[in-house]
């Protein structure tokens, strides 16, 4: 996703890129799906302000009984940017505390700051349901699907934690 800010940065015309990637996004730990993108650039003194709306659908497991789940996602994102003359890329800069992002005369590209946004977008904890039971840890058995013989749970006690069952807490 390839975007020249020139235009934006030398005659300060603002830019709208609107975006849908056809193809799946594959990240060694993330796969995501139906990829769009709205950015917006506008120029505020001798910066850019980017304003990344993205949305997909990511591919990923319940954290609890490893079923597959496609999960819909939205994230948004404001970044500053500053055009530095003879600078290829997009480089990331710490300027008195805050994140600066410089750039050249060379067509930058967004996917790194997307994929960023959706990452952060991502649920602490994936589940397919909100009541998953997850898998029994001795038979494997998945609880949602069909019952176990073992109690989780409430199940057999380790003899030696015994002694904490008749703690009053």
């Amino acid at each position: 996703m390839l975007v020249n800010f020139t235009d934006s940065i030398h005659q300060g015309k603002p830019l709208v890129l609107t975006e849908r990637l056809e193809a799946p996004l594959v990240f060694p730990d993330l796969v995501l799906r139906a990829v769009a993108v709205v950015a917006r650039a506008q120029k505020a003194g001798s910066d850019l302000w980017l304003e990344l709306n993205a949305q997909a659908v990511a591919e990923l497991q319940c954290d609890r009984c490893l079923q597959a789940l496609a999960l819909p996602l939205a994230a948004s994102s404001r970044e500053r940017l500053r055009y530095v003359s003879g600078h290829s890329g997009l480089d990331l800069i710490d300027e008195a505390g805050a994140d600066l992002y410089v750039f050249g005369d060379a067509p930058v590209d967004l996917l790194p700051l997307v994929r960023q946004a959706l990452y952060l977008a991502l649920p602490d904890q994936a589940l397919c349901q909100s009541d998953c039971q997850g898998l029994c840890p001795t038979c494997g058995a998945d609880r949602n699907r069909q019952g176990c013989p073992h109690q989780w749970p409430g199940g057999p006690v380790d003899p030696r934690l015994a002694a904490l069952a008749e703690l009053n807490l």
